[in-house]
């Protein structure tokens, strides 16, 4: 195949991503119409009347589901009830797109071996790369997003960013990783800690390394080397990594800024042309990388609060359930109104501002979507 087809600009033509706007959905078939081009939505999920049976010692517990449930038991509550919020937020497409292709081009590196062509590993960096992998996502995951004008633009920003965050992290293709978004379950002190890591690997020194990646609007330099030392996701995957007899104490926190040019009335390729342009002027700007080494006294420490978190939880949920806890004055389920927009709006906010009227909410079984592939 012709390498011109493998751009990513060609495969705009191909699969119709430049005429997103115009997009028809058939309910019947469950089909998304792109240009003449059908991709499958996915089915639609399992409508349940009741809650999906969970148990904390059969089904464990997520680090997702245990940071929501130390910021709103509420919303923790509706999550365990089966609730999700319909649509897709931009924030989240866009951070599980990019994880995506890390993933894909990480694992390639890993194994030596293209998943997605016949390309050098060498050249995952690459626009022709990058158009292949894009293509891929369009196929495997545009259905499930169900909202074509979404996947354009956030595959346009990805395109924009992509080449630039290889010539940056070009170290990156020597990596020795152990895994890459690789999922672990694991027994710690009586309770089923489960989770997916971004990465592992080793660095020059054979030290194993955590990789978590990160999506952005804003980046805050100094906030986020503050946090570092206490971020509850960082220090539950290191625990997870002692639990299954690895040793581990360093991690690369790679942060990436999304893009904020708006389009205007560019076209899509003057579109992605300028975000490269400002990519490549300014990389410090779209890429953060922070190294953190954590000392055993810091991660022992964590562990003495994860179990109190674990051990409140686990009141919380029985009592819930209508079983006897031990301490039932502590496990109510109440609103923690200062998380109803932080970083984002909960998505939750509006069944909470209507009384727990859940109109517009679709109740499934899904527990743990994190560690779906």
């Amino acid at each position: 195949m012709h390498i011109e087809t493998l751009m990513w600009r060609s495969s705009v033509r191909v699969f119709g991503l430049s005429n997103f706007r115009r997009t028809k959905v058939n309910p019947t078939k469950r089909t998304l119409r792109l240009r003449g081009k059908m991709l499958r939505l996915p089915p639609k999920p399992r409508v349940m009347r009741k809650a999906p049976d969970y148990d904390v010692e059969r089904d464990g517990v997520t680090q997702s589901l245990l940071a929501t449930w130390v910021n709103c038991r509420q919303h923790a509550a509706y999550e365990l009830d089966g609730w999700e919020s319909p649509g897709s937020k931009e924030a989240l497409v866009f951070g599980s797109l990019w994880h995506w292709l890390l993933e894909q081009a990480y694992a390639v590196l890993t194994t030596r071996m293209d998943r997605l062509g016949k390309m050098h590993p060498t050249e995952v960096g690459s626009a022709a790369y990058f158009g292949f992998a894009a293509s891929r996502w369009m196929k495997g995951h545009a259905g499930a997003v169900g909202d074509a004008e979404l996947c354009e633009r956030m595959l346009t920003w990805a395109e924009g960013l992509w080449e630039g965050y290889w010539r940056q992290w070009a170290g990156d293709l020597e990596l020795d990783f152990v895994g890459v978004e690789s999922k672990f379950d694991v027994q710690w002190h009586g309770w089923r800690l489960r989770g997916m890591r971004d990465g592992l690997f080793r660095d020059g020194k054979g030290r194993l390394t955590l990789l978590e990646t990160k999506t952005a609007n804003r980046v805050d330099d100094d906030s986020l080397l503050l946090m570092l030392p206490v971020n509850f996701q960082v220090l539950y995957y290191l625990t997870a990594c002692e639990a299954e007899g690895q040793t581990a104490r360093r991690v690369l926190y790679n942060v990436v800024r999304k893009p904020q040019i708006k389009q205007g009335s560019q076209s899509l390729a003057d579109y992605t042309d300028r975000i490269q342009q400002d990519v490549a002027a300014r990389p410090d700007f779209y890429f953060h990388r922070y190294e953190s080494v954590y000392t055993k006294r810091q991660i022992a420490a964590f562990q003495v609060e994860l179990a109190h978190k674990l051990h409140a939880f686990e009141d919380w949920h029985t009592h819930r359930a209508g079983h006897p806890c031990k301490r039932p004055q502590c496990a109510r389920t109440y609103r923690n109104e200062a998380a109803c927009v932080s970083r984002w709006r909960c998505p939750f906010l509006p069944a909470c501002s209507a009384g727990g009227d859940m109109t517009g909410y679709t109740r499934t079984r899904r527990l743990f979507r994190e560690l779906e592939d």
